[in-house]
């Protein structure tokens, strides 16, 4: 490669620093024998800390190839030469397989970069990630797609997919490229035994071995972004370190404002690789939240729902509605979940009300939703207006909004998503109902957080006033 992708350059530099701490590197491929290469379809090389002790055979099934083995060290330190030779076309060695990524043209791969700081809501946490994509997967299976499958089935696999997902690969849909993934673990973590009592935090952080503890921070700050802030620097030679197995664990204490919710970040070399909060929970300050924890601790169950659910997810289409619900009790909203009762009249899924008399009017969907179920909500809000008008003076204080609630990205909407907040439909996306969960750790506030809603749809259609 004459030069470098930036996307490629920036990744190297994030990690160079740490690569003393990989020393556990693993590659996973499932690769298909084609014109005497084998070429990836999925590949992974993570650069692990710790042993990954989840090993599978060695799969032989027709033209593919699939594999998770132990990738050599000294090839975490020749990552640019690797990359090289994989975007020139030629392949590199694991274990007795000679991997080729194979691009359309000579040299037309795509590199994609995702910081540690864009992948902190993954399941995976935070870590770096370098992602080349190749040509399309079906043109590299079709010429033995026949015998491929009849292979799988004798070999007790359903599909390609199926093998795929055995090796921790996502599947190919019609158009899907390949890829190879480099993925790089965080080096430093903070440990769950932290905690905090009273006006006293007692932090435990790893940090793998190979690493200087001087090269190590502790940032912390008050995790309430509405507070004045208060934060500090707590500078590795300040922790008490002792070795365990693959780190050094460090562990400090120190005094914060009784009562706090904490956000420590682990920095190393200046950036972040763990964020936890820690809090007092004899003490926390959201009682709402605290009662829904008796059933769902860290409302693990709940935001695996609305990070996983699909778009057209029958499983979990009904559960996801009881979570919207119970997510803006948490909030401080007084809501009713209506849309999962028989036999009741044709309504909305939810409605949900503030104390100074906002009252939403509530369509949940998994997926992108269709201008005929907008027009629905539109008519139900319309028709709740009208009934709470013939209320006598004095007992309707409401002023009535429409609500769609979905899990998908604002992109993933498309034009719909302006159609909507035309008409005045406030649309509550995935990143709002995560901020909504990360919100239910402080005393519920709905009018507030309404209003915060509110205000970022008007900030939206500030930014781009003429759009359709």
């Amino acid at each position: 490669m004459s030069s470098v992708d930036p996307k490629i350059e920036s990744f190297l530099a994030s990690i160079r620093t740490t690569l003393p701490a990989y020393r556990h590197p693993v590659i996973s491929f499932v690769a298909v024998v084609h014109e005497g290469w084998e070429t990836v379809l999925r590949a992974r090389l993570r650069l692990s800390v710790v042993p990954d002790n989840e090993r599978r055979r060695e799969e032989t099934i027709c033209q593919l190839r699939a594999a998770k083995l132990d990738f050599p060290m000294e090839g975490v330190h020749l990552l640019l030469e690797y990359i090289s030779t994989l975007m020139a076309g030629d392949g590199i060695l694991a274990g007795t397989h000679m991997l080729r990524l194979r691009s359309d043209m000579p040299g037309n791969y795509s590199p994609y970069y995702e910081t540690a700081a864009q992948a902190k809501h993954s399941r995976e946490g935070h870590r770096e990630r370098l992602l080349l994509s190749g040509i399309t997967g079906s043109t590299l299976i079709n010429p033995y797609q026949g015998d491929i499958e009849r292979g799988l089935q004798s070999n007790a696999y359903d599909s390609l997919d199926d093998l795929l997902q055995d090796y921790g690969f996502e599947g190919f849909g019609h158009s899907g490229q390949v890829t190879l993934e480099i993925a790089v673990d965080p080096v430093a973590q903070i440990e769950p035994r932290s905690k905090l009592e009273g006006n006293v935090a007692e932090v435990s952080v790893l940090l793998a071995l190979g690493l200087s503890p001087e090269s190590f921070q502790l940032s912390v700050r008050n995790a309430d972004r509405t507070a004045e802030p208060r934060r500090r620097i707590l500078a590795g030679h300040e922790f008490e370190w002792t070795d365990v197995i693959d780190h050094r664990r460090g562990v400090i204490s120190f005094e914060v404002q009784r009562g706090s919710i904490v956000e420590c970040r682990a920095l190393y070399g200046g950036c972040c690789h763990d964020t936890r909060e820690i809090a007092d929970v004899s003490i926390l300050p959201n009682e709402r939240r605290m009662i829904v924890e008796l059933n769902d601790p860290g409302l693990a169950r709940m935001l695996e729902v609305v990070t996983t659910i699909r778009e057209r997810d029958d499983k979990l289409r009904n559960e996801f509605e009881s979570i919207v619900a119970v997510l803006l009790y948490m909030l401080g909203f007084e809501a009713v979940r209506i849309g999962g009762t028989r036999k009741l009249t044709d309504g909305p899924d939810i409605y949900a009300s503030t104390p100074a008399g906002e009252l939403l009017v509530i369509e949940c969907t998994s997926g992108a939703f269709s201008e005929e179920k907008l027009g629905k909500l539109m008519a139900r809000t319309k028709d709740a207006r009208a009934k709470l008008d013939q209320l006598p003076d004095g007992q309707n204080g409401f002023n009535v909004t429409a609500a769609m609630v979905t899990p998908r990205t604002r992109e993933e909407l498309g034009d719909t998503l302006a159609k909507a907040e035309k008409q005045g439909v406030l649309v509550l996306c995935g990143p709002e109902l995560l901020a909504g969960f990360d919100r239910t750790r402080f005393y519920p506030n709905a009018d507030q957080i309404l209003k915060e809603w509110r205000q970022g749809a008007l900030l939206r259609f500030l930014a781009n006033p003429t759009r359709e």
